[in-house]
């Protein structure tokens, strides 16, 4: 009796996983299968709705026609150049625009044009500095770190702490460096 109760239990187990495997392939397949047999169209567009397997389907598709669309166009243009056939399709022409003469270089910064620059820094209230792995500073206030902007109207940028010299170090758009000692 014990045999035949386990018997069943394992063909009826084994029926269930079978049935529910064919469920779950057919409730994937059958959507797969109709988006094969749809006509093909010059525009697919994705159905966000269905099925993985049909969205993918509905992708490649995309991706076949715009190359096709491509290859076609390259056709027409070694066509063209063979004297076979016009193109079908007028080449747009495109104007290009004439070129901006340079902006001038800057020019170099020289002891007397920094005064901006060294007065902005001179100026700055110093609080304290953070080592570690990220420098910091604690400056007008506020804390900065390394690489920020602290002047915005010179753009003077916050570039480290030289611990040996008890210097904050600063720099602006040209790579000049400046130092308040503390």
């Amino acid at each position: 009796m014990i045999k035949a109760t386990g018997l069943i239990f394992k063909w009826t187990f084994f029926t269930a996983v079978l049935l529910g495997v064919g469920f779950m392939a057919m409730r994937f397949l059958v959507p797969f299968l109709k988006e094969l047999q749809a006509p093909k169209t010059a525009s697919v567009v994705v159905d966000k709705n269905a099925p993985m397997a049909v969205q993918m389907l509905q992708q490649t598709r995309q991706t076949v026609a715009k190359s096709d669309a491509n290859v076609n166009e390259v056709n027409d243009i070694l066509s063209a150049l063979e004297g076979k056939t016009p193109p079908k399709k007028e080449v747009p022409k495109v104007i290009a625009p004439k070129p901006k003469a340079a902006p001038p270089p800057p020019k170099p910064l020289v002891k007397g044009d920094l005064g901006p620059y060294e007065e902005a820094v001179s100026k700055v209230k110093f609080g304290g500095v953070f080592e570690g792995g990220e420098p910091r500073a604690y400056l007008d206030g506020r804390i900065v770190r390394y690489g920020e902007i602290f002047n915005r109207e010179l753009g003077l940028r916050f570039l480290g702490v030289d611990l040996q010299e008890h210097a904050i170090l600063f720099t602006n758009a040209d790579n000049v460096t400046f130092r308040k000692y503390y």
